[in-house]
C-alpha cells in the first residue's frame, strides 16, 4: 500500500510538489514552515519538492534491485549474488555520473545466471 501511494507520488510530481526542485532562493537552510514544509538546503532549494521528485529516480532503482533479487534466489544462486547486485546498483549508482556503468555492472551479473 505503502509503495503504491509512492508510485502515484512519483507519477504525480510535477502537479503536487510545491516549487521546482531544482530552483535555488536565497533561503538557505530555512527550517520547516509554511512556505517550505520540510525547509530548504543548503542552496536554497525546497527540500518537500526534491524528494517528491527523488521518488521518480528511486522507484525504478528498487524495483530493478528487488526483481534482480527474486531472480537470482529464485534460480538457486541465493545470497551471494544478491549481494554482489544490490552493491553494484546502490554503490555506483548513488553518483548520476556511474548511472552508465552500474547498468552495465548489472547487466552483466545478469547475464551470469
Amino acid at each position: 500500500m505503502i509503495a503504491a501511494g509512492w508510485v502515484v507520488v512519483a507519477i504525480l510530481a510535477p502537479i503536487i510538489a510545491p516549487t521546482d526542485p531544482l530552483h535555488q532562493s536565497a533561503s538557505l537552510l530555512q527550517a520547516p514552515s509554511w512556505s517550505h514544509l520540510m525547509g530548504t538546503d543548503d542552496l536554497g532549494r525546497d527540500v518537500l519538492s526534491r524528494v517528491i521528485y527523488g521518488a521518480r529516480l528511486t522507484i525504478p532503482y528498487a524495483t530493478f534491485v528487488v526483481l534482480i533479487s527474486v531472480t537470482t534466489s529464485a534460480s538457486g544462486q541465493g545470497q551471494p549474488l544478491e549481494i554482489e547486485v544490490k552493491t553494484v546498483i546502490i554503490g555506483d549508482a548513488s553518483d548520476p555520473g556511474n548511472f552508465l556503468t552500474a547498468m552495465h555492472s548489472a547487466w552483466e551479473l545478469a547475464l551470469r545466471l
